[in-house]
Formats: C-alpha cells, sequence, structure tokens
C-alpha cells in the first residue's frame, strides 16, 4: 500500500464515519466488510487497495444521496 492510498482510505473512512452517525465502529467495519464480499467475492483482508477505495467511494456516496433525501 502507498502512503498516499492509505491517507485516501482513512480520509474516505472518516467521510463514512461522519455520514453514518450513531453507527460504532465495529458496525462500520462490518458494514464495509459486508460490502467488499458483495462486490467482489473478496474478504476485506483480500481486497485490493484500490478496489477498496471505489467501493468505500461508492458506500459514501450512497450515504450522502440519503442524507439529502432525508
Amino acid at each position: 500500500m502507498t502512503p498516499t492510498t492509505q491517507h485516501e482510505l482513512m480520509e474516505k473512512f472518516a467521510d463514512i464515519h461522519q455520514l453514518s452517525p450513531g453507527i460504532r465502529f465495529g458496525e462500520l467495519l462490518a458494514n464495509l466488510e459486508f460490502l467488499v464480499e458483495d462486490q467482489t467475492d473478496q474478504t476485506l483482508r483480500e481486497v485490493e487497495d484500490d478496489r477498496l477505495l471505489e467501493i468505500m467511494e461508492r458506500h459514501r456516496a450512497d450515504l450522502a444521496r440519503r442524507q439529502i433525501d432525508a
């Protein structure tokens, strides 16, 4: 993992956390694991960082849309 990719992953995770009030840290990780398995047939441990970043961005965008629609 490059430092840039790692930084992007952490920023994306922070964005998801801010868009998910009331969700515990473990729940955020479990949700991410579910999304990775659903979209890649891999575990969170196996997925490549760039693919993980794509999945996290889609999840962040979906959460942002939900807030707008609410």
